[in-house]
């Protein structure tokens, strides 16, 4: 059963609600009310000598209940506190008081089971459930004797009609307190759940932002260095080749055309009307991987591609993390490395093995130009990609080269 947030906030956190002071008002109304008591009724119950000190531990009781009620808006613990030893007090009171502090107990047990841990419920539940087993002791026992100040021997066969309503008390009071507390618990653990439920939600917010995050470096990285290379290429090759000039300004569109699509294919999965199928009909994938090479022989490197074992029809997302983390080590060897780039997939049984090699040195790119172009996030975005799928990446300098090597399980 779903329970709304809303109805779980008074037992649970220490925000104050209309509905709590809607109800500590009305308990405090009825203990003025119900708290004065007969003056008669008491001195029929008490002897006149300990009278004046029961009206002044009944003044007390009701000021702490009163008291404890209100301090719960703000310091919930001290409340609580100040509610049982109020209770202790007003139990010195007469009828019908404890027809009050009764529900006062059962309200208070459910809130510490939600609100506190254990060790903080245990202590503060057995003040309040001593509190009332000393409420009904005082309202039983004198109600039984009428105040007598000695028992003869034909009087003593009425106690044990007192021993079992107190039993009976005690034991109701139990299964009630029993009840109350298992209702706080429960609510406990439905809040901690729906905790639970916005900590992932916000978790996956937080991992969607990262995954877009990457997807855009990816894009705009790889594409703005293409179209730099290419741009500077066409600029030199005009003076002396102008064909060579007009096929480097035509990479320029294409890939501005394709990195404009990706983008908006990108972009639309943030519009809540979009459906998952036009969100995933255009996603880049292993097929893909082709156009990234020419698109980089295009901006003047050298790539030597090849493909080993048989591939595999692989996941959506797989594809995808493939496709970006090719995308990334081309543009990567075109921006800090030199012409000459060596890229291998291996295809395994169980794993594809991705490896892109090439020589350090400058790249094809003027880094001045690439100031503005983002960047810095390549290598971690590779990371992540593998991660997300089980699998590892490692790079480094090796033997006069760059080297980026990932891995990535193949199987569900």
């Amino acid at each position: 059963m779903t329970v709304h947030k809303r109805w779980l906030i008074p037992f649970t956190e220490e925000l104050v609600t209309w509905r709590q002071y809607v109800f500590i008002a009305l308990m405090i109304v009825l203990i003025l009310i119900m708290g004065v008591g007969d003056s008669e009724a008491r001195e029929l119950i008490y002897p006149a000598s300990v009278a004046t000190l029961v009206v002044v531990m009944e003044v007390i009781g009701f000021a702490l209940l009163a008291l404890g009620l209100v301090v719960q808006l703000t310091r919930f613990e001290l409340g609580l506190g100040l509610v049982g030893l109020g209770l202790f007090c007003s139990s010195f009171a007469v009828f019908p008081i404890q027809f009050v502090a009764y529900p006062i107990v059962c309200y208070q047990t459910a809130v510490a089971a939600a609100r506190l841990n254990f060790r903080r419920r245990l202590w503060l539940t057995i003040i309040i459930v001593g509190s009332l087993y000393a409420s009904a002791y005082i309202l039983i026992v004198p109600e039984l004797f009428q105040g007598k100040s000695r028992l003869h021997w034909w009087q003593t066969l009425h106690l044990y009609n007192v021993i079992l309503i107190i039993g009976a008390v005690i034991v109701g009071v139990l299964v009630t307190i029993g009840f109350f507390w298992l209702v706080g618990s429960g609510i406990r653990r439905r809040y901690q759940r729906m905790q639970d439920l916005e900590a992932r939600a916000d978790y996956a917010v937080v991992q969607e932002r990262n995954r877009i995050a990457r997807e855009m470096h990816d894009i705009i990285a790889h594409s703005l260095t293409v179209m730099i290379a290419q741009a500077d290429g066409g600029k030199f090759a005009g003076k002396k080749n102008p064909d060579m000039a007009i096929t480097a300004l035509d990479t320029i569109g294409d890939v501005g055309r394709s990195a404009l699509a990706e983008m908006r294919q990108l972009l639309s999965v943030l519009r809540e009307t979009e459906t998952p199928e036009r969100s995933l009909a255009t996603t880049p994938g292993v097929a893909g991987i082709g156009d990234l090479i020419k698109e980089t022989r295009r901006a003047g490197a050298e790539v030597d591609y090849t493909v080993t074992g048989t591939p595999h029809v692989v996941r959506e997302s797989l594809g995808l993390s493939v496709f970006r983390i090719v995308q990334e080590c081309l543009t990567n060897a075109l921006k800090h490395g030199s012409a000459n780039i060596i890229m291998s997939l291996d295809w395994l049984s169980d794993r594809l093995i991705i490896v892109v090699k090439n020589d350090l040195g400058g790249g094809l790119v003027d880094p001045q130009q690439l100031a503005d172009v983002p960047g810095g996030r390549g290598l971690i975005g590779i990371a992540e990609r593998a991660k997300i799928h089980g699998g590892a990446a490692h790079w480094g300098p090796h033997a006069g080269q760059w080297v980026v090597e990932v891995t990535l399980p193949l199987g569900e």
